[in-house]
């Protein structure tokens, strides 16, 4: 298998909001008065999207700097996880203000993205008048597997792939994978005790066509998302990955030309054996499962913001100050290293109640239950932030 790379310049950037803003106001001072016009769709250049959108200045900003970081980590993390062949040309990203525009674009009904074959779709439905990042980024994973050469995933892995990524948590600078959210694993919990998921072997067996025919029901809807997510969080994840090698190779043999079914026996896994192991690492789950994952996405989305402020030669004499900078949008950035202010509100509410923050030479650091500590850092080369890292000391 081939590595995943573009065939284009790599070295093509993001708009910055300066950009942005600047595009506006020159489409806006020629289109006369706001009532007197439609949104205007401009086109934005990432290295693996082409983002048509309607947004207003900082949330097209977010969707150009969020869907950077995006294709590169969808790039990396989809070549280790087995993917191969390469992508070669852009990915269109329709991102559409009015419900009515979005719609327009063959999305269906009822939705709030969607991958249509040929592109990715997504409405102002979020929080703050954005699209749900969520959704998006399930979308998005079909996009870039699709646009892989190789075998069609089976339903689980195809649809609980695409949860997984739209769970992960966008940093500025990376997206940490693997959070298991308090109120999904209460659901998935509730499901495996009520007997609403399907025996494990019948829903490993679903074709996409079969899951397209079953799923209609909102609570059905639900069961088969949560299973599936669960599937591949257990295989990635459990027992120190245990099982991660299956569903790479799994993957790769598909890839090959191997059908899943085909595939999957190559693995030699017991089925019946999977989904006692998988019901019991579920079961047994604690309550707040992912701290350590919620405390790494915290510390380096405020360490991305306070090395971007340190690039700008920007300081702070305290915490405090420079939380109330970064939430009020006043942190400085160099040339095209905008990060949105709504990351500062993501951060603090990944992180326990009584966590204690602290700011550094070198970044932030986080205590957390008073004895796990993670610490943030990075690393500046000519103005520019090259490396944001977490690490927590032992």
């Amino acid at each position: 298998m081939t590595a995943i790379e573009p065939s284009y310049d790599e070295s093509v950037r993001s708009a910055t909001l300066a950009v942005v803003l600047v595009a506006w106001a020159v489409a806006a001072a020629a289109a006369g008065p706001a009532s007197d016009r439609a949104p205007a769709v401009r086109t934005y250049e990432t290295p693996y999207y082409l983002i048509h959108t309607d947004m207003e200045p900082p949330l097209a900003a977010e969707a150009v700097v969020r869907a950077k970081v995006m294709g590169d980590v969808f790039r990396k993390r989809t070549r280790e996880l087995g993917f191969g062949g390469r992508i070669d040309r852009r990915l269109p990203f329709h991102l559409m203000r009015r419900r009515e525009d979005y719609l327009a674009t063959g999305a269906p009904a009822g939705s709030a993205g969607a991958f249509l074959g040929d592109r990715l779709v997504a409405a102002a439905t979020g929080n703050g008048g954005g699209p749900a990042w969520h959704v998006v980024q399930h979308e998005a994973f079909h996009q870039f597997a699709a646009a892989h050469r190789g075998g069609e995933l089976p339903a689980w892995a195809n649809e609980g792939l695409a949860e997984y990524f739209g769970e992960a948590l966008f940093t500025g600078d990376d997206f940490v994978t693997g959070v298991i959210p308090a109120w999904r694993l209460a659901r998935v919990k509730r499901s495996l005790e009520s007997g609403t998921f399907r025996p494990l072997p019948q829903f490993l067996a679903m074709t996409q066509d079969e899951w397209n025919e079953k799923v209609t029901a909102d609570e059905a809807l639900k069961a088969h998302y949560d299973q599936a997510w669960s599937v591949v969080q257990y295989l990635l994840h459990a027992n120190n990955g245990k099982h991660r090698g299956v569903l790479v190779e799994f993957i790769k043999s598909i890839g090959a030309g191997n059908s899943a079914s085909d595939a999957w026996r190559e693995q030699v896994l017991d089925t019946a054996e999977l989904e006692a192991g998988w019901r019991r690492y579920w079961i047994d789950m604690p309550d707040e499962a992912t701290p350590d994952l919620y405390a790494t996405a915290a510390v380096q989305t405020l360490t991305s913001l306070r090395a971007r402020a340190a690039a700008a030669g920007q300081s702070f004499k305290s915490l405090d100050e420079f939380l109330d900078a970064a939430r009020t949008g006043r942190v400085k950035f160099p040339k095209d290293q905008w990060l949105p202010p709504s990351l500062v509100a993501a951060a603090l509410e990944w992180t326990p109640k009584d966590a204690r923050w602290e700011l550094t030479d070198n970044g932030v650091e986080l205590e957390m239950f008073g004895t796990r500590r993670f610490v943030g850092s990075y690393n500046i080369e000519s103005g520019r932030v090259m490396r944001v890292h977490v690490v927590e000391p032992r």
